[in-house]
C-alpha cells in the first residue's frame, strides 16, 4: 500500500471523530468537578454575565466557546475562540483569554469525543474508502448494455 494512502487512512479516525457537549453543575458552593487545562468547552451566560461581559467580550454574548486556561473553584478562564450572541449571530475571536465567574454561567458543558459514534463513523469511511480504492483500481467491473452497433445491410447487385 503506498506510503500517502496507508497516511490519510490513519487520519480518517480524527476526520470522522464525533463530540458530545456533557454539562458541568454549577452549584452556589461552587463547580461540582474540575476541568483539566485545554479541555474545549461551551459556556452559556446567564443575563448578568452577559451584562457583566460586554466590555470585554462586546454586547450580547449569549454563549463563549474556547478552551480551559485555567480552572479554579469560582472561576474558569477561557481562551474564547468563538461568541455566539442572544440574536443567534456568532463572531471569533483570537484567544482572548477572560474570567468567567460561576454567577455569570447559566450552563457550562465540556467537550468528550464520543467513542461509539467515532468507531462507526470511522468504519464507514474505511468500507467507503476501500469501495472506491476497489473501483479505481480494478476498473468497476462494468458491462455493455443494448444490442451493440446495427449492422450494415448487404449491398446486392441490381
Amino acid at each position: 500500500m503506498p506510503r500517502r494512502l496507508r497516511s490519510l487512512l490513519l487520519l480518517l479516525p480524527a476526520v470522522t471523530a464525533c463530540y458530545n457537549l456533557r454539562p458541568i453543575a454549577v452549584g452556589p458552593a461552587g463547580f461540582t468537578e474540575t476541568l483539566p487545562v485545554g479541555a474545549g468547552v461551551e459556556a452559556v451566560l446567564s443575563v448578568e454575565g452577559t451584562t457583566g461581559m460586554t466590555a470585554t467580550i462586546g454586547p450580547d454574548a449569549a454563549t463563549l466557546i474556547g478552551t480551559v486556561t485555567a480552572f479554579g473553584p469560582d472561576t474558569v478562564r477561557l481562551a474564547v475562540a468563538e461568541v455566539r450572541t442572544r440574536a443567534g449571530l456568532s463572531y471569533f475571536l483570537r484567544g482572548t483569554v477572560v474570567p468567567v465567574g460561576r454567577q455569570d454561567l447559566a450552563q457550562l458543558r465540556v467537550r468528550e469525543l464520543d467513542r461509539p459514534r467515532t468507531a462507526i463513523a470511522t468504519a464507514l469511511g474505511l468500507g467507503a474508502a476501500g469501495a472506491l480504492i476497489y473501483h479505481v483500481r480494478f476498473g468497476g467491473g462494468g458491462t455493455q448494455e443494448g444490442p451493440g452497433p446495427t449492422p450494415t445491410p448487404a449491398l446486392t447487385p441490381p
